[in-house]
């Protein structure tokens, strides 16, 4: 980051494009800020921030492009306050109807 700046702007750039659309996203996207805005101690929570901005990036794609059903269950399961991390452990809600009729073929 402090050696490429300009891919900062990107990844940002990328990463505000999904703003507004799910609050868990944006209080992500507000606690990234918040840790990066603090430069101390920065080098002992680089690997937690790094962690964040990956689930960010991938919530962003999914938020602008992806499935409802699945989205929402991405962000149900690694954006919520309680994540869960473990395979088949989405939370009670999470529309399994919806993203399995999803990944079914289509037939003509």
């Amino acid at each position: 980051m402090h050696k490429e700046p300009e891919t900062v702007a990107v990844l940002f750039g990328e990463l505000n494009a999904a703003k507004g659309v799910d609050r868990r996203y944006d209080q992500l996207l507000a606690w990234i800020d918040e840790e990066l805005s603090d430069k101390s101690q920065i080098e002992a929570r680089a690997r937690r921030i790094v962690e964040a901005l990956g689930l960010a990036l991938q919530a962003a794609i999914l938020l602008q492009n992806g499935d409802p059903a699945v989205r929402d269950a991405f962000c149900s399961s690694r954006l919520a306050d309680k994540q869960y991390l473990t395979l088949g452990t989405l939370p009670a809600g999470t529309s399994f109807d919806g993203i399995v009729e999803r990944s079914r073929p289509k037939v003509n």
